[in-house]
């Protein structure tokens, strides 16, 4: 990085504080990205009806199948008791950073949750112009099944000339670890509630530990 990752996080935290409505990865993306902008809903993917049809088990199968090929996208699954915890938590401390690890290095990117989405940017390019900072990842909650099925089905759509489907994969699966573990959850709060007293190099030191 050009300036030390404790000064860009802070930047970040500032720039949240002064765009927090709404987060400016959505409203400048919109322009150049409308997909990552704006994620598209549950039944213009698949034919909802018919999934309402079929058990939990075979839904999954279908969905991970479906996006088993495609280059910029990919998919997930939780539980209704994992939603419930990531949307509320999600609500309560949209703000999350995170190491992507990349060849010998690594790199951070940092996200917010709004609502049932989270839009995701490099941390150097929000911290040079949050308004200017496009999403180059976008993952969607949809909880259509919730209630009938227990489970939610999730959709990150990335830019692949930035991300590659590996490292969007590993990510949301910690990043969904991190605000459904209590213990690691407790950073993200300190992030988002007291940005000061938050130590971004033990927790991204720690982060590339967890996934050696």
């Amino acid at each position: 990085f050009q300036t030390t990752a404790k000064h860009m996080l802070r930047s970040a935290h500032v720039a949240l504080k002064a765009y927090s409505s709404p987060i400016a990865l959505a409203a400048c993306g919109r322009r150049r990205f409308s997909v990552l902008a704006s994620p598209r809903k549950l039944n213009e993917i698949v034919k909802l009806e018919l999934l309402q049809n079929e058990s939990s088990g075979k839904i999954l199968h279908i969905w991970m199948e479906y996006h088993e090929k495609k280059q910029n996208c990919t998919a997930g699954i939780l539980s209704s008791a994992e939603y419930d915890v990531i949307s509320f938590r999600g609500k309560r401390s949209p703000m999350f950073i995170h190491p992507v690890k990349r060849d010998q290095g690594h790199f951070i990117v940092v996200g917010q949750f709004r609502g049932q989405t989270a839009f995701v940017t490099h941390l150097d390019d929000y911290n040079k112009n949050p308004q200017a900072a496009d999403p180059q990842l976008t993952i969607s909650i949809h909880d259509d099944l919730v209630k009938s099925k227990d489970i939610a089905l999730v959709r990150a759509d990335f830019d692949p000339a930035r991300l590659k489907k590996e490292e969007v994969t590993t990510l949301i699966k910690d990043v969904f670890h991190i605000y459904c573990d209590t213990a690691q959850y407790k950073q993200v709060e300190t992030l988002n509630s007291r940005p000061a007293s938050f130590d971004w190099q033990a927790f991204i030191q720690s982060r590339l530990a967890a996934s050696a």
